[in-house]
């Protein structure tokens, strides 16, 4: 019991910030990486799978490169689903997509 207990004191200390003022800041640098898309649930339609055909890389700037390999077949409602370059902010601690085309 006492290790149930301390384990959860640890998880409520270290997942509190008052760090409030720079959380959007923070939150662009979690975020700043290439990303994967492995699987995309649209709901009550089939799941689609990938590997690494389709690549997300968000920079500093607020800028997603969008990089698609040639022949995947893309479901036209994937967000960001063409090769291009898009913007994104965060707010309140959501990611917010920026497409033009969708």
């Amino acid at each position: 019991m006492k290790t149930i207990i301390l384990i959860l004191s640890l998880f409520l200390a270290t997942s509190c910030s008052n760090d409030d003022d720079n959380s959007t800041k923070q939150n662009n640098q979690d975020i700043v990486a290439t990303w994967y898309l492995i699987k995309y649930e649209p709901g009550f339609s089939p799941t689609d799978n990938y590997t690494d055909e389709i690549q997300w890389t968000f920079n500093t700037d607020n800028i997603i490169d969008v990089t698609i390999e040639n022949g995947t077949n893309v479901n036209s409602s994937l967000p960001l689903h063409s090769n291009g370059n898009y913007t994104y902010s965060i707010d309140n601690q959501m990611l917010i997509l920026n497409s033009d085309d969708s």
